[in-house]
């Protein structure tokens, strides 16, 4: 039902809430404040409003749906693609600033930023709305601005920070750290949880669990241990989610292991993933390719090897590719598939972490044990070391969110393992090419940012 919803109510909330956010980093128009009055005039027009938004984050190949699995899929060790393109330039870890799609995740970022911050000061200005109302879209948004935020640091590293519609002062924003905008983060996603329900009726929106779940990720990147073990336990002990029984039904329409997902509105499409990574046919050349160093990371044993990875045979030549999402194209045979966001793997891993570095080695034991065990693997031995505990955590986070929304990427560089593990599978490693570069044409639109290290 949501799915049909966000379909049709896509192009309605485009034309009401877009025409007064355009791209914040190209242009800056003037608020239209008839506009901004018929969209959160009433509760229909404002849900309108920030399904519209939802539906420009979810759909087709933008910034955070599909391309946070395949670029950082490049950059790390998980896939290559064939041919020769700017994608290349991914997977070799020599980006230029002038690369296209560099260009096109940041700009399109903002934009998305932009239309929520537009949101949030449409809902605030609001007085045809109840304040329970205005509450809850707001702490939609504000999830949302999170998410988005959270991934362009972990690309980018600092960036603008931008909260307001004000194209003069967004305009001449210089970068901010990225302790400050994690800072904003929790402290946007903490309001949310104050705001938003323990569960909604369809987790496509983000709800209390959403933003419990992120936080738990930002308080491990942040160092911020006992918080994100108490955020992670606070979910898994919900009772409201449960591992599947296996890998091949994490991503089944009626699994309770995801925590987010997002909704497909992309006509045809199931996932970006499905469509791109399945092949159209057993005689196709996947169109991207697992790396011989990920299959060789699996245990043949391991169920997440023979249910998540498929083999086209062409001429001899074996071809591996990524087959969590197994839905190419929508048809009345399709099975249906959840497009995870965040699960609760995720949860558990985090929390396995967090405790190895508060020194609570039981919990960690448990928490591994179970992501091994459904994977088929056996239980640990209780005598390796904490060294050899941490990179079974980072082991078996490759291995369960391999081609998943970047984990891998932004793995290695949270734990500083990525010129260790990097420069020993490709020669023409650089460390900075653990930040992509900031795009020529913003750099050239704003003379107070500054590039990169090495671009």
């Amino acid at each position: 039902m949501m799915k049909k919803f966000l379909i049709i109510i896509f192009f309605y909330a485009q034309l009401m809430l877009l025409c007064s956010c355009e791209k914040m980093i190209e242009i800056g128009l003037p608020r239209n404040e008839l506009t901004e009055e018929k969209v959160f005039g009433d509760s229909i027009s404002a849900n309108a409003a920030l399904i519209g938004i939802y539906a420009k984050i979810q759909g087709g190949l933008s910034f955070l749906s599909g391309s946070m699995t395949i670029y950082p899929g490049m950059s790390a060790d998980e896939i290559v693609q064939q041919g020769n393109n700017e994608n290349t330039q991914f997977q070799q870890n020599m980006l230029i600033v002038d690369n296209g799609t560099i260009d096109v995740l940041w700009t399109s970022a903002y934009a998305q930023i932009y239309s929520l911050n537009a949101c949030i000061e449409g809902l605030e200005k609001s007085t045809g709305l109840s304040v329970s109302l205005r509450s809850r879209l707001t702490a939609e948004a504000l999830c949302l601005r999170s998410l988005l935020y959270f991934y362009l640091i972990n690309l980018y590293g600092p960036v603008p920070l931008v909260l307001t519609t004000d194209y003069g002062a967004n305009r001449i924003l210089p970068r901010s750290s990225e302790a400050v905008i994690y800072d904003k983060i929790i402290e946007d996603l903490r309001q949310a949880k104050t705001i938003l329900p323990g569960a909604s009726a369809s987790n496509v929106r983000a709800d209390r669990n959403f933003a419990s779940a992120l936080l738990a990720r930002v308080f491990l990147f942040t160092d911020r241990y006992q918080q994100a073990a108490d955020e992670a336990t606070a979910l898994i002990e919900s009772g409201v989610f449960k591992l599947a029984e296996t890998p091949e039904k994490v991503f089944d329409g009626g699994s309770r292991e995801l925590i987010s997902v997002f909704s497909s509105i992309y006509p045809g499409r199931a996932t970006w993933e499905g469509y791109t990574f399945v092949p159209s046919s057993l005689s196709s050349v996947p169109a991207y390719i697992i790396t011989g160093s990920l299959l060789a990371a699996f245990e043949e044993k391991d169920l997440r090897k023979q249910q998540w990875i498929r083999m086209n045979e062409i001429q001899g030549v074996k071809y591996a590719y990524p087959f969590k999402y197994q839905t190419r194209d929508l048809n009345s045979g399709a099975r249906a598939e959840h497009y995870a966001v965040l699960r609760l793997a995720e949860q558990y891993l985090i929390r396995a972490e967090a405790d190895l570095k508060l020194g609570n080695m039981g919990q960690v034991f448990e928490d591994l044990d179970l992501i091994r065990k459904r994977a088929g693997l056996s239980v640990l031995k209780r005598e390796i070391s904490g060294e050899e505990l941490l990179l079974e955590i980072e082991k078996q986070k490759r291995l369960e969110f391999f081609c998943e929304w970047g984990h891998r990427w932004f793995d290695l560089k949270r734990t500083g393992r990525v010129d260790a593990v990097m420069s020993g599978q490709k020669p023409e490693w650089s460390s900075d090419a653990a930040l992509y570069p900031i795009p020529r044409t913003q750099i050239e639109r704003n003379s107070f940012l500054t590039q990169n290290k090495g671009y």
